[in-house]
């Protein structure tokens, strides 16, 4: 979303083709999503075809791009988040977006540990290569430990350094001292910009 506010603000038709049903969920609340969601497809003007998922991405003979959709249906466990199917920017039933300059995927991160030899000493390992810690930041292996991105606990910058912090003080002193995770700010550097602290409404 970050990116998608900048280029419509620079003046590009701008797409977003995501999974969910609402923008930015589940890391804020869902009436803040809601009201993201009313700016991103009015005042900013970002065409948002939510609950799609895209099949497939065409070059055409004029050097365009054609993505292709196909709509997620929701199943008996899928909750409604509110949103109508008019303000989901694909009511329409839309099954392709011709036209397209450029693609941008955003299709997330993985942990850059291969080839430490973590899982030849008998770290246990986690999805995408991120190691498992627990709550004091130690692995399996008694003598090593982790911090940040890489324990795929919470990926904010501020986070890492507090979990560091922590750890250090544990080595350092001898007394254990877990990162609290109860108040952590968080951001999207959109259009308009969002944030918050803490718990969201849905968690209290």
């Amino acid at each position: 979303m970050e990116f998608a506010g900048m280029f419509a603000r620079l003046g590009c038709e701008v797409h977003v083709v995501a999974r969910q049903e609402l923008p930015l969920v589940p890391r804020f609340d869902l009436e803040v999503c809601r009201f993201f969601m009313e700016q991103c497809s009015g005042a900013s003007g970002i065409h948002m075809h939510m609950r799609s998922n895209p099949t497939e991405i065409v070059k055409e003979a004029d050097g365009t791009f054609t993505v292709k959709l196909e709509p997620i249906k929701k199943d008996k466990d899928n909750k409604d988040k509110g949103i109508s199917a008019d303000a989901s920017g694909n009511a329409a039933g839309v099954t392709e977006i011709r036209g397209n300059q450029q693609v941008v995927l955003a299709t997330g991160r993985s942990a850059k540990t291969k080839g430490l030899g973590l899982e030849e000493v008998g770290v246990e390992m986690g999805l995408k290569g991120s190691v498992k810690v627990n709550e004091y930041s130690q692995t399996n292996i008694p003598s090593i430990w982790a911090v940040g991105d890489v324990t795929s606990r919470m990926a904010l910058t501020p986070v890492a350094i507090m979990e560091g912090q922590a750890l250090g003080q544990t080595l350092a002193t001898g007394e254990k001292v877990a990162p609290c995770y109860d108040a952590v700010p968080s951001s999207c550097f959109s259009w308009p910009f969002v944030g918050t602290v803490g718990l969201t409404e849905e968690q209290v």
